[in-house]
């Protein structure tokens, strides 16, 4: 479960990466601007305490991006993934799962300043 995690984080990196190049808002552009280098950080921190935990990983390759046509609500559907799966990904080790609330945290936040800060 910990690698569709990470695919998808990183389709979502990639995506708001691109919305960020192409807004023309500022709001927008600070905002997702945060919420990249954010993710990237956020998964890190995952990754390597779930293999402190359990294993390293084996991720040969991940899916191609597949740009989402409203990046609000691609990130609220992947929010909601996450708080849904957050007990199997963690594999209930409490410290993976705090992890996990931190990267909800930094959704949550991209997701309030893009809908009224922008």
């Amino acid at each position: 479960m910990i690698e569709i995690l990470v695919a998808k984080v990183f389709n979502t990196r990639n995506a708001v990466h691109l919305e960020h190049w192409r807004t023309k808002s500022f709001a927008q552009h600070t905002a997702l601007g945060d919420l990249y280098e954010n993710l990237i950080s956020d998964i890190d921190a995952i990754v390597e305490c779930y293999q402190g935990a359990f294993k390293p990983l084996d991720i040969p390759e991940l899916p191609a991006l597949i740009p989402p046509a409203n990046i609000i609500k691609h990130l609220e559907t992947d929010v909601v993934w996450i708080e849904k799966n957050c007990e199997e990904i963690s594999g209930k080790v409490g410290a993976v799962e705090n992890l996990l609330q931190n990267l909800c945290s930094t959704y949550f936040t991209a997701i309030y300043k893009l809908k009224n800060l922008s």
